[in-house]
């Protein structure tokens, strides 16, 4: 009756009852629980049987979740939770017993991963000689990522394990939180970084003394996306903060996420940074890579970096901004007189540009004006142009200004 009325609303009622006697079955008849999973119940539904079952009826969970292997990681983690809260070195020994290979080692970082959520401390120390540490630490992180950075601290190198490595796993806990409580977390961790005055250079590629653990754990927030949205703001905040090495690491990488999409008012905010506490070492708050293919504001950025630092951190833009926009990159420069006139800057672009357009990259070089950095660019895109037209590779050769250079130019074109 209900069906003709109504029967889209019929057939799922059906549908919802017959689960229901699929799940009650699954809970009376252990075997039984194969038939309710087959009936692709809601992930809800299904966690909270499997949980009920490995508790009430851990035996034969255990038995299943070996012999069955289409539940998925989902039973073997409700067993593993069970196994641990009794006893941890049995649930490994029990991990180790019943599997091999491969999922030997799924199921004892299960078992690890239980024993994490319940003494994360005695778990991690049990992992950091296994290759299950990194997610043991993770899921400590995940907990309480203060004590796992303390834990951290403690224990630098005692287990073989890398502390930049460890401390990259231990971010990933806290990319998610305020702003206060990141500053609050680091200067406890690192007080060495928080000192006010402090000015030792942050580094992008960890090169710095300073990086170490701190690097890491920036790189890995970093990673994760970190500010996210809130870069411009985040920016904003940490530029009013008295300067240390931590305000400069996190500021850096507010201002690197703020560029990806609002190359202006990254520059805005590092200009108001250069005019009040200097910036030293700005090429490595920011990476080239922030401006992505946006030449204009790459430039715009350079002309802000201390003269020592202006071509170098120009020369890392150059040598990945043509693989991305040469057309754009060739008339940026051009506009910046400056850069336009250091040989390294234009040789990079132009053999670059050369690479996937000989023609084009030589004659932008051909409208540049006769200088060394000119003839350092047509030098660097014969080898490329010859391939394709030996006869433009000589004529171009025969425009370099420098006579010893040319004759070298011309020299290797006729080999």
């Amino acid at each position: 009756m209900w069906a003709r009325v109504d029967r889209e609303a019929a057939e799922k009622r059906i549908t919802i009852r017959k689960e229901e006697l699929l799940r009650l079955d699954a809970m009376r008849t252990p075997d039984a629980i194969e038939a309710y999973l087959d009936s692709n119940p809601d992930g809800d539904s299904a966690r909270e049987l499997m949980r009920t079952f490995a508790r009430e009826h851990t035996e034969d969970a255990m038995r299943l979740v070996v012999e069955q292997r289409t539940f998925g990681d989902d039973l073997l983690r409700e067993v593993a939770d069970v196994l641990v809260e009794r006893d941890p070195q049995a649930a490994l020994a029990w991990a180790k017993d019943a599997y091999s290979g491969r999922d030997e080692r799924n199921a004892t970082a299960a078992v690890i991963k239980a024993w994490a959520r319940i003494d994360p401390e005695a778990a991690v120390t049990y992992a950091a000689t296994t290759d299950h540490f990194h997610s043991a630490l993770r899921e400590f992180a995940s907990q309480d990522y203060r004590q796992a950075f303390r834990w951290l601290q403690k224990n630098p190198s005692e287990f073989g394990t890398p502390s930049m490595t460890a401390a990259s796993t231990v971010a990933t806990g806290i990319s998610d939180a305020p702003l206060e409580e990141i500053v609050s977390v680091f200067s406890e961790i690192f007080p060495d970084a928080a000192v006010e005055g402090s000015t030792t250079p942050f580094s992008l590629d960890l090169s710095a003394a300073f990086s170490g653990q701190l690097g890491a754990v920036a790189h890995s927030m970093q990673s994760n996306g970190w500010p996210g949205e809130n870069a411009a703001a985040v920016a904003a905040e940490l530029a009013d903060q008295p300067r240390s090495g931590l305000r400069d690491a996190l500021l850096g990488l507010a201002l690197n996420r703020w560029a990806e999409t609002d190359p202006g008012g990254a520059i805005e905010t590092m200009r108001n940074v250069a005019a009040t506490t200097g910036i030293e070492a700005a090429g490595t708050w920011v990476s080239p890579d922030a401006f992505g293919t946006n030449p204009d504001a790459a430039f715009e950025f350079a002309a802000l970096l201390p003269a020592g630092e202006k071509v170098e951190w120009l020369r890392k833009f150059v040598e990945k901004g043509t693989e991305r926009a040469p057309e754009k990159l060739a008339t940026a420069l051009a506009a910046a007189p400056d850069f336009a006139a250091d040989p390294d800057i234009v040789k990079n672009l132009a053999a670059s540009w050369a690479k996937n357009d000989p023609v084009a990259s030589a004659g932008w070089i051909n409208r540049l004006p006769a200088s060394a950095a000119r003839d350092a660019g047509i030098a660097s895109v014969l080898p490329e142009l010859a391939r394709e037209s030996p006869e433009a590779a000589f004529t171009q050769a025969q425009s370099i200004d420098d006579s010893a250079n040319r004759l070298q130019a011309l020299a290797a074109v006729a080999l």
